[in-house]
């Protein structure tokens, strides 16, 4: 378990207890085995795709063999070297009115020597723990983030590691991030942040999209 999965599991499912009842289907994109999160949907059709596994690979041409009323994509997305498509091709596997949670993270990356607010500083990029070929690569950020109270509380955090707090995030997103999704989708009907671990800055931003 991860330090921060008793704080952001409960976090994204209070807020999707908001915008779903009683779902039938669910796909888990990134999860190779079930866990405490997805233990807590009692759904009988729960499917599980990853890289791993090897049925799901997020930068390949992927589909599901379904549709469903939920999709639940948690600390993958930002693998994805072009999420706006990742986005859309989620949202392509959903039923009508269905549901897809996806999270972004930036910030608190222990494993390496450079803190940084995206995934490249320094000329070191930012991979994954179980294979170094698999870089992070983007973020889903809107310029209307810049103004959350959250938001600047974490960039005021990171001024410890060279950041100059007085700036919008968004310039640090867009030099860190090689690849940034600022599109406003019709179907983004919530998103939230949880900031964690001010010595080690965490921002975790929730999005919430619904099927039209």
């Amino acid at each position: 378990m991860g330090k921060s999965d008793s704080f952001v599991f409960p976090f994204y499912k209070e807020s999707l207890n908001h915008y779903i009842n009683n779902p039938q289907s669910v796909a888990f994109l990134g999860f190779s085995a079930p866990n405490s999160f997805t233990d807590t949907f009692d759904i009988k059709k729960k499917e599980f795709y990853d890289y791993q596994l090897g049925n799901w690979d997020i930068n390949s041409n992927w589909t599901l063999q379904d549709k469903f009323d939920l999709i639940v994509c948690t600390r993958c997305a930002y693998f994805a070297k072009d999420p706006e498509a990742f986005i859309k091709t989620s949202l392509k596997h959903l039923l009508p009115g269905g549901i897809l949670l996806v999270d972004w993270g930036l910030g608190d990356h222990w494993r390496f020597e450079k803190f940084k607010i995206g995934w490249v500083r320094d000329e070191e990029h930012e991979y994954a723990l179980y294979d170094e070929k698999h870089h992070l690569q983007s973020a889903y950020w809107l310029p209307e983030f810049d103004n959350n109270q959250i938001v600047q509380d974490f960039l005021i955090s990171c001024s410890r590691f060279g950041y100059d707090s007085s700036v919008g995030i968004s310039k640090y997103i867009e030099k860190e991030v090689p690849n940034v999704c600022s599109l406003k989708f019709d179907e983004l009907i919530f998103y939230d942040f949880l900031f964690l671990w001010p010595k080690f800055p965490q921002l975790t931003l929730l999005t919430i999209f619904k099927a039209l």
